[in-house]
């Protein structure tokens, strides 16, 4: 995604976190999905410890590990989040 958008020239319409500061400007919203919403470009967010936890909490869940005294406190974080948004975006379907 970065790379076509650099090609195109979008980085900075869409805001890219990449970009250094100064040539960030906050106009208008880029990307929304729910109640998120961001002026800036979601794809700079995403980290490597972010796709770890995902991997990680759908592997707990595929295998069922429910034994959080062994895990990271930061990792059982980062689960009761994936699944309060989980539950959220449920509930949104449903509705």
């Amino acid at each position: 995604m970065c790379d076509s958008c650099r090609k195109s020239g979008l980085e900075k319409k869409r805001n890219c976190g990449f970009l250094p500061p100064p040539e960030i400007e906050a106009k208008a919203i880029v990307w929304m999905h729910g109640h998120v919403s961001l002026k800036t470009c979601p794809k700079s967010f995403v980290t490597a410890q972010s796709i770890a936890w995902l991997e990680e909490f759908y592997a707990w869940k595929l295998f069922g590990e429910r034994d959080f005294h062994r895990l990271p406190a930061r990792t059982v974080e980062a689960f009761c989040v994936v699944e309060a948004e989980l539950a959220e975006e449920r509930a949104s379907v449903e509705r």
